[in-house]
């Protein structure tokens, strides 16, 4: 349910900076490139979050 209702705001703010998979991040870095963007001294950095809310059986969680 907080997904549902989470998500959109969530895709809406980080879109922009966010990459699905290798194949963006690759375009999104050749954009960079032809942009001027991407110096000598630009720092990159990554994260992978594998679950981003902590899953609880939905039984156990009505029943507490």
């Amino acid at each position: 349910m907080l997904d549902r209702l989470i998500r959109p705001l969530f895709d809406e703010h980080v879109q922009q900076t966010t990459f699905i998979d290798g194949v963006q991040f690759i375009c999104r870095l050749e954009l960079y490139v032809s942009l001027g963007l991407l110096k000598p001294t630009t720092h990159l950095c990554t994260d992978d979050i594998t679950d981003l809310y902590t899953m609880l059986p939905q039984e156990e969680s009505i029943g507490i």
